[in-house]
């Protein structure tokens, strides 16, 4: 099964993430799906529980927070990488 890593700033209920929340639905019976989260937020009561949710805690892009991002992605070996906002996507280039 492929992996796939869902990484977006603020898990808030707007129209990116209710994107995401639908993408997830869509692909769960196909990939092992991850969420990245830069913080809480309500959009993580709302992922299925059968879903893994990565929270990491992320200041703008504070060392400790980098270095624990991209240990994680790296470590899952992904084959794909999905990031929304402006973080995210930044985020993905590691």
């Amino acid at each position: 099964m492929k992996r796939i890593a869902f990484v977006i700033d603020r898990p808030n209920l707007y129209g990116s993430e209710l994107h995401v929340l639908k993408l997830i639905e869509m692909l769960k019976e196909h990939y092992e799906i991850h969420l990245i989260a830069f913080s809480e937020g309500p959009l993580l009561e709302k992922i299925p529980k059968d879903i893994s949710v990565k929270v990491i805690k992320m200041s703008w892009f504070s060392k400790k927070s980098v270095t624990s991002l991209y240990k994680y992605i790296k470590q899952r070996g992904f084959d794909y990488i999905h990031g929304h906002q402006p973080k995210a996507i930044c985020g993905q280039r590691l």
